[in-house]
């Protein structure tokens, strides 16, 4: 990936979060749509959510966080 860095952990976050960008933006035009922001947030926001849901259900609270810090406060209002 563009700018792959293993020793930082946080760029991990960044990384998915330029794939789902990518896929929203394909999903758009394939529907012949055009990519909004607000719409792309709104993914990301259920993506976190079910990450969410899924890490406290296997006890995994404290990996989601480490993930998501970076855009926590973004998207889980």
């Amino acid at each position: 990936m563009y700018g792959y860095n293993p020793v930082s952990f946080s760029s991990h976050v960044f990384h998915y979060f330029i794939l789902l960008a990518k896929r929203h933006v394909f999903l758009q035009k394939s529907v012949h749509k055009s990519p909004t922001i607000s719409l792309f947030l709104e993914l990301v926001k259920e993506k976190a959510i079910v990450e969410r849901s899924i890490s406290y259900s296997k006890g995994e609270e404290k990996k989601f966080k480490s993930f998501w810090k970076p855009l926590l406060s973004l998207i889980l209002v």
